[in-house]
């Protein structure tokens, strides 16, 4: 089904994909406090099909709107409108993105794809690397899913002949090149502070540690090109 919308930032034709677990919520926020994502609200409930915002059945599909990968994105937009938007997204280093993951999900409570219920950060990546040998059951399920996806599902524009502009922002950098995106487009739309995840006292040794290991090496193996294709290697 093609949605014949505007972009997500009609005004200064800016599209954001959001990366989960890269700032995108507080780019999000920025751009709608300061106007230019036009949204009722940006509750999850409150869908908005026009601005890929919300959580909502659609098609038959339980879907995350704003976590759509750039296929999905691409597949509900027409050639003028994918081509007269300039795309961007924001890439983070992968263990430190999965790492982060891991808190949010015990913080809220998140049983999505992974109950972290009770688990350790060794025991929640055991859990990852034998769910993720069901490839069909991972990518078939985005509302679910979504946020082990690997992160060139959403930010490895340069392999979609139809985008013709897009930049990719640096998550370790987000202050700096933010004021210098904002610059580059002419508009302002301030980061609000930003939330960091109040760490499990056990969560940062472990971390470490498990770089040493077999677990790490397959973690690795999984989003290799994530590793290569933005630099973290």
């Amino acid at each position: 089904m093609i949605i014949r919308i505007m972009p997500l930032c009609s005004e200064i034709k800016l599209f954001h994909v959001h990366n989960p677990r890269c700032a995108g919520s507080a780019i999000n926020k920025a751009l709608y406090n300061a106007g230019y994502l036009k949204l009722n609200s940006l509750n999850p409930k409150d869908v908005d099909l026009e601005r890929f915002y919300g959580v909502g059945n659609i098609d038959g599909e339980k879907l995350e709107l704003d976590h759509l990968s750039i296929s999905q994105i691409l597949s509900r937009l027409n050639s003028k409108q994918i081509q007269n938007i300039h795309f961007f997204s924001t890439v983070r280093d992968p263990w430190d993105r999965f790492v982060s993951d891991f808190l949010r999900k015990k913080q809220r409570n998140d049983k999505r794809f992974i109950n972290p219920t009770n688990l350790d950060l060794k025991e929640y990546l055991e859990i990852f690397l034998k769910k993720i040998v069901d490839k069909e059951l991972f990518v078939r399920n985005q509302f679910d899913a979504a946020h082990f996806w690997p992160q060139e599902w959403f930010a490895e524009f340069s392999i979609h002949p139809d985008i013709k502009r897009y930049s990719i922002l640096r998550f370790e950098e987000l202050e700096n090149e933010w004021e210098n995106f904002q610059y580059k487009f002419g508009f302002n739309a301030p980061l609000p502070a930003r939330k960091i995840n109040a760490s499990l006292p056990e969560s940062k040794k472990i971390s470490e540690d498990l770089k040493k290991t077999d677990l790490f090496k397959l973690f690795k193996d999984f989003y290799a090109n994530d590793y290569k294709i933005f630099g973290y290697d």
